[in-house]
Order: structure tokens, then C-alpha cells, then sequence
């Protein structure tokens, strides 16, 4: 009896260690420090399984082969979270925003766009003003009248905190380079350049725009081409690329002839051959066809067809019976 009972005990325990041999076929967690294998420390995700580091994955972890309804060995979608749970606490401000226009808005969230307070807003300083023709008086955003602002010369903040013409009669420097010096050909192009750039002395008009004191003040060269076409397109005459006007009226259109023919680059003779040519949309003379007249010669920008003396007739040949061979 006594044998039986130790025999029976045996079994139970053998059973026991037999049963803790089996491999699992799934692996619950409920913290991170029951996620470790051989690669290192892993982690418990909020769906109750092993995750562990994967480069291969986006989001950097797969769950370990022990994980079930199909998630072992599947990447972790997302930002894996953890077991432990965290409490997030959210505050309320009792303070408004104020928007980009300067009004507080009603829902307790901002406009799109910087923060910054528009005329009359609330400020505790110019930079919480939107613009630099601004000034912060008495915690109120106010125009900043007469300042420069970012402006530029010749103007000033106006009562709106805008750029308008400063008052005319200051000072100012004025840059040669906006007024045209002249023209010149060389090597069959034309070009129209402004004077070199000199800051010299100017005074402000009332059209906010720096006028120049004296013109003779700038150096007598000139500086960069405002217009380039070729000179059988360049337009004849005065009023096309005059000293001291503005450099900006300066145009292709106004000193070169495009898209048409010009006197100097049209339709006719050239030599023994009649030519189509015309200058194109950036002044350049081009030839679009061209017909040898031989044994003739061209005249009036037709082929003869018959001579009455060897000029009628082209080079290298001969008017016989009002023929040319």
C-alpha cells in the first residue's frame, strides 16, 4: 500500500515536469519586465502581448512569435503603447487668445497664423503689434505716424500703420543706374545701357520717389545693357535711347524692331539671291528663305529673267542675246 502511494506520487510529479517542458502557444503579459528574450528587453503593449525591437518595422517593434490572433511576428501598427497606463490631465486657461487680427476668439483656440494684435489691440510691447509701423502706447497698438518703419526711402508710416509718402524735401540717395546713359553698335549689335551705379545725392518728392539733384553728379560711363537686339533691328531716330530718361521706360519694343521687318532687315536682294528675313521677338535679323537667281541676278528683290547687259547677269556669267550663260 505504502509502495503503491509512492509510485502514484512519482507519477504526479513526473507529469508535472513533462507539462512544464511543452512549449506555449501564446504569451500573455501584463508588464514590461515579463518581455525579455535573447535580443533584450521588450514591450508589453496595451494588447496584452510581447513586442521587441525591429528596425524593419515603421514604427520599430514586432510582436514576439507568441502573440495571438495573428499578431505573432506582425509588425506593431503605430505607436506601440505599454501596459502601464498613463493619466493625461488637461488645463483650462481662463485667459483668451487674441488672433492674428487682435480679437480674442470665442472658443478658446487661435487663428491660423502668428499671434500679434492689428490697431487698437492689447500689447506689451511693438513686437506684439503686426506691423512695424506700429508702436505700443499705454498697452494699445497704435500707428507709429511718421517712422520709417520697414518702408523704404522716402517713405513713412502713415495713421492706417501703412507705407505712403514720406513729406517731400529730405534728403536721399539717388542711383544713376535708374536713368539711361546712351546707346552704342559694336561688332552688328545694338545696345542701350543705363549709367554705371553711383549713389549720389537726392531729394524726396512728393510722390515718395528719390529725384535726382543733379544729373551731372553721376560718372559719365555706362554701367549695365538695358536693351541688346541687332543693329540691322535697332530703331532709327531720336526718342529711343535718350540720356536721363528713366532707365525703366526702356524697353525692346521701344528701341529695336521685333516680330517685322525693319529697313535694314527685310525682304530683298542679298547678292545674286532673294531673301525672306524679318527680325524676331528678341530683335534678331533672321533669314527664313533664301533662292539663288543664277545665272541671273537678283534686282527690285526678284529674279531677272532676261539682261540686257552683263550686270543683269550673275557672277561668272555672261549676257548673250538677252540671255545669261
Amino acid at each position: 500500500m505504502r509502495a503503491s502511494a509512492i509510485v502514484l506520487a512519482l507519477t504526479g510529479l513526473l507529469g508535472g515536469l513533462v507539462g512544464a517542458c511543452t512549449t506555449a502557444s501564446s504569451y500573455a503579459c501584463s508588464s514590461d519586465a515579463q518581455c525579455v528574450s535573447a535580443g533584450g528587453q521588450g514591450t508589453c503593449e496595451a494588447s496584452g502581448y510581447c513586442s521587441f525591437p525591429d528596425p524593419g518595422c515603421p514604427s520599430g517593434k514586432r510582436y514576439g512569435e507568441y502573440g495571438e490572433g495573428g499578431l505573432g511576428g506582425s509588425c506593431v501598427d503605430g505607436e506601440g503603447s505599454s501596459s502601464t497606463t498613463s493619466v493625461t490631465t488637461t488645463s483650462t486657461s481662463t485667459s483668451s487668445p487674441t488672433s492674428s487680427t487682435g480679437e480674442p476668439t470665442t472658443d478658446g483656440t487661435s487663428t491660423s497664423g502668428p499671434l500679434c494684435s492689428e490697431l487698437g489691440g492689447a500689447c506689451g510691447d511693438a513686437s506684439d503689434c503686426c506691423s512695424p509701423c506700429m508702436a505700443c502706447e499705454g498697452s494699445v497698438c497704435v500707428a507709429d505716424v511718421g517712422a520709417p518703419g520697414d518702408c523704404g526711402e522716402c517713405q513713412a508710416c502713415d495713421e492706417n500703420a501703412a507705407c505712403a509718402p514720406a513729406a517731400p524735401g529730405a534728403a536721399c540717395q539717388f542711383d544713376c543706374a535708374a536713368l539711361v546713359y546712351g546707346d552704342d553698335v559694336a561688332d552688328g549689335v545694338y545696345t542701350c545701357s543705363a549709367y554705371v551705379s553711383t549713389l549720389i545725392a537726392g531729394t524726396c518728392g512728393g510722390d515718395g520717389v528719390c529725384a535726382l539733384n543733379n544729373q551731372k553728379d553721376c560718372t559719365a560711363a555706362a554701367g549695365e545693357p538695358l536693351v541688346s537686339c541687332a543693329s540691322a533691328c535697332a530703331k532709327s531716330g531720336m526718342g529711343n535711347c535718350v540720356q536721363g530718361d528713366p532707365a525703366a521706360s526702356v524697353t525692346i519694343e521701344s528701341v529695336c524692331t521685333v516680330n517685322g521687318e525693319s529697313p535694314a532687315c527685310g525682304s530683298g536682294c542679298d547678292g545674286d539671291s532673294t531673301v525672306t528675313r524679318a527680325c524676331d521677338a528678341v530683335g534678331a535679323c533672321v533669314v527664313s528663305d533664301s533662292v539663288d537667281c543664277a545665272p541671273y541676278t537678283c534686282n527690285g528683290g526678284e529674279c531677272l529673267s532676261a539682261c540686257n547687259n552683263p550686270m543683269d547677269c550673275a557672277d561668272g556669267f555672261s549676257c548673250m542675246s538677252k540671255m545669261c550663260g
